[in-house]
């Protein structure tokens, strides 16, 4: 073997019969440790495959060369999350943890394939919406590297999401399956009483699990929350008479949120997942409440029950969006020249009450 310039790095030969015997070594940083040892850029076939790798990192000198998919993804994680909502903090959180396979791995031996192969596996499983964030996650990670020197190309961009269709739901709760709820939520059924809190309401669940007492003003009938969207954040949601002493109920806990679970003596705040699973599902069984197919609804019905009871209602159009956080841009008067107060967010509120 020729001998390679200093500070190049070595390549060693290694004893035994192993497939790939060659091992490039990074050249020996300055010791802090007496027991310090070079770094492995890795093992090859062949003694040119092994100069090779240590040709291409030369050309960068990249210190970072061996660092994981997870380590740079700490780095996107560090500047990223703090410019954003909460909500979608959680979205890349949760878009990273299906992305586990390729944590501990070295971004520079990670390509398309090991990405895709995740996807695919995941298409049946999770939503466009899900897949889509988990593209975001693998190609911003990837672009740290990049801006690492560490890899020349992004090979995350090059990701087919192959996503199942699934039909959205757009069914509501029957005046009914209405009842049956608010029959077990007098009989105090709690988990009764917070889809009730949701039927009448609209919140979307993480909006309604995000809300603390202080967001509640029991004298003037109104909570205050909402983060999804523009029109969404800081909203105000009058409270039905039917449902206030539900809210008063939980008000009273005085809980870091307004809705908590007792866990070891002490008040947590549900998760999306805690709740579906463990509050909405089995509530719904227990009253035999299932879709028209049969099948488990899910919390989003009680959004879609109250924009349905607002409309029989004759609920103000505009009032609705206001209240459920949605936009007035399909129309530019409404926008820009119609503003709605208080009272009348009430007075639409109200009206529930007639056509329930």
């Amino acid at each position: 073997m020729k001998r390679l310039p200093n500070g190049y790095g070595t390549i060693k030969k290694l004893g035994g019969n192993r497939r790939r015997p060659f091992g490039a070594y990074l050249p020996s940083p300055p010791l802090t440790d007496p027991n310090q040892k070079r770094e492995c850029l890795g093992y090859f076939e062949t003694y040119a495959e092994a100069a090779q790798a240590l040709s291409e990192w030369n050309k960068t000198r990249s210190p970072n060369i061996n660092s994981t998919f997870e380590q740079f993804y700490k780095i996107w994680e560090k500047s990223h999350y703090k410019k954003i909502s909460e909500q979608a903090v959680r979205a890349y959180q949760a878009a990273y943890k299906h992305l586990a396979p390729l944590h501990s791995m070295k971004i520079r031996e990670i390509k398309t394939g090991h990405f895709q192969a995740i996807f695919d596996q995941l298409a049946e499983e999770l939503g466009q919406s899900s897949l889509n964030n988990m593209k975001i996650v693998a190609v911003q990670t990837e672009n740290i590297a990049m801006q690492y020197d560490v890899i020349n190309k992004n090979y995350a961009e090059f990701v087919v999401i192959n996503a199942a269709e699934k039909p959205q739901e757009k069914e509501a709760f029957t005046e009914d399956q209405i009842t049956t709820i608010e029959d077990a939520a007098a009989r105090n059924f709690m988990s009764a009483r917070i889809i009730m809190i949701l039927i009448y309401t609209g919140w979307r669940v993480q909006e309604f699990l995000d809300l603390t007492v202080d967001d509640y003003d029991p004298d003037g009938l109104t909570l205050i929350g909402g983060k999804k969207t523009k029109n969404g954040k800081n909203r105000i949601v009058p409270v039905n008479k039917k449902i206030k002493p539900y809210i008063d109920e939980l008000a009273a806990q005085n809980g870091p949120r307004l809705f908590c679970i007792e866990k070891k003596g002490q008040l947590k705040p549900y998760t999306q997942y805690y709740f579906r699973e463990f509050c909405f599902k089995p509530t719904l069984k227990a009253l035999n409440i299932f879709n028209s197919d049969g099948k488990d609804f899910t919390p989003h019905a009680c959004r879609h029950t109250f924009a349905s009871i607002a409309f029989k209602s004759g609920m103000n159009p505009l009032v609705l969006k206001k209240i459920i956080g949605h936009s007035p841009k399909a129309d530019i008067t409404e926008k820009t020249y119609i503003h709605i107060d208080d009272k009348q967010l009430k007075d639409g509120m109200n009206l529930l009450d007639k056509s329930s």
